[in-house]
């Protein structure tokens, strides 16, 4: 039996820069992982392919059209096994949220199975099963720092990041890639962003990311107000720096100056909406 976890996934920006003749957009992001935020990976030999997911469980989350399930088949088929597994997702992370949830899932069984079968893959065959299983499956196969391009294969590394308080608000909301890549106006942002070669403090940083956007959460709030009115709370709260959208939504985030003003507004949250899921984290 092999245990592993998954941490969330946080688009700091995220840039839509272009279209492929495929149809698969172009991307330019500087991604973190909260690693006090993850699910847990729990694989083991089996006589079937099994899983079992509680939690937060999506619906239909439990089946083999699971990200997880469709992982432990393409590895084994790309390695001529069975695909024996039985896997166990205990679901912290909310689904639809941005936060990169069941990318990260795959990836933790990637990484797994790699142990379990004692696997020798070479980095690119690996790159291309992890790509295969979506575009922010090789990213979260790293759960480092990075910024990534292209659709989600360009992979490189970013100067150290200044460790901040985070709080993550899903406003009990799904909100679909699909529906709002559909509902967007096909414009691009044209240049990548112009990252420093160093980040002295959390000022800079903050300077960086005022220069971004998430090309994503006009038209995403414009789909799910709800979205809206989370972040609108979080830029209302004393010590919050930057409130965004992660990702495609649903999820925000707001970066604060301290531990303690991070977790006033969670306290706040829980009070004036109940409903709401949130986590006070260091990144």
């Amino acid at each position: 039996m092999i245990t592993l976890f998954a941490p969330a996934k946080i688009n700091l920006y995220l840039h839509v820069t272009g279209r492929r003749p495929d149809g698969y957009h172009l991307l330019d992001s500087l991604v973190v992982f909260l690693h006090d935020m993850a699910d847990r990976v729990i694989l083991e030999p089996a006589d079937t392919l099994q899983i079992d997911v509680v939690g937060l469980v999506p619906k239909g989350a439990d089946g083999e059209d699971n990200l997880a399930a469709r992982t432990v088949k393409a590895v084994a088929r790309h390695v001529g096994r069975e695909p024996n597994i039985r896997i166990r997702l205990e679901k912290n992370i909310p689904s639809g949220a941005g936060l990169g949830g069941g990318s990260s899932d795959a990836a933790a069984v990637v990484k797994g199975l790699e142990r379990l079968w004692d696997l020798s893959l070479a980095q690119e065959e690996r790159d291309t099963i992890l790509l295969s299983l979506g575009a922010d499956v090789p990213l979260c196969y790293h759960a480092r720092p990075c910024r990534f391009g292209g659709i989600g294969e360009i992979l490189s590394d970013v100067p150290a990041l200044p460790r901040f308080s985070i709080l993550l608000i899903w406003p009990d909301a799904h909100s679909a890639t699909r529906d709002i890549f559909a509902a967007r106006t096909p414009t691009y942002t044209a240049e990548r962003a112009v990252m420093p070669s160093h980040f002295d403090d959390l000022a800079s940083l903050l300077a960086f990311l005022a220069q971004t956007e998430n090309d994503l959460q006009a038209v995403a709030e414009s789909l799910t107000p709800a979205i809206a009115a989370a972040r609108f709370f979080l830029e209302t709260r004393e010590g919050c720096l930057l409130a965004r959208m992660t990702g495609s939504g649903s999820c925000v985030f707001g970066i604060f100056e301290d531990r303690g003003h991070c977790e006033a507004a969670q306290a706040a949250a829980h009070e004036k909406f109940p409903v709401w899921w949130t986590h006070a984290g260091i990144v």
